[in-house]
C-alpha cells in the first residue's frame, strides 16, 4: 500500500513539473545552438541606479585645512615629563575642544620616540565647522 502511495505522488509530482514553466536558462539543455539564436530578451538581474547627484556645479568649498597637536608623554618614569599616555590624550582632547567648538575629526594619530621612554603623541585633525 505504500509502495503504491509513493509512485502514485511520485507520478502527480512528475506530471506537474512536466507542465510548470520554469525560469531555467536554455544552456542547461544540451541544444547550444538554439540557446544562442535565441531571440529573447536578456533577463534583468541588477538595476542600474541614476546617479541623484548634481554634476553640473562642482563643489567650490576648499578642503579643511588640517592641523596637527602633540604632546610629549613617558611610559615610565622619566625626567623630562611626569605625564602618562592617558594624561597626554585628555590635554589634547582639551586644546582641540579649545580649537574647534563644534568638533572635530581625528584623521591621523601617531607616536614619534624622543628619547628613552619618551614619546610624542600627534594628532592630525580637522574642525568640523571653521
Amino acid at each position: 500500500m505504500l509502495i503504491r502511495l509513493l509512485l502514485l505522488s511520485l507520478i502527480s509530482s512528475s506530471a506537474i513539473n512536466a507542465q510548470a514553466d520554469f525560469d531555467v536558462d536554455d544552456a542547461d539543455s544540451l541544444d547550444f545552438s538554439s540557446f544562442h539564436s535565441s531571440k529573447k530578451p536578456a533577463a534583468k538581474v541588477i538595476e542600474q541606479s541614476q546617479d541623484k547627484t548634481n554634476n553640473a556645479s562642482p563643489n567650490t568649498q576648499p578642503p579643511p585645512t588640517s592641523r596637527v597637536v602633540y604632546e610629549r608623554y613617558s611610559l615610565t618614569r622619566s625626567d623630562h615629563t611626569p605625564y602618562s599616555a592617558f594624561y597626554v590624550i585628555e590635554a589634547l582632547h582639551r586644546q582641540l575642544a579649545q580649537h574647534c567648538p563644534q568638533g572635530w575629526l581625528k584623521e591621523k594619530e601617531w607616536s614619534q620616540h624622543i628619547e628613552a621612554s619618551d614619546y610624542l603623541l600627534h594628532y592630525q585633525y580637522h574642525c568640523l565647522t571653521e
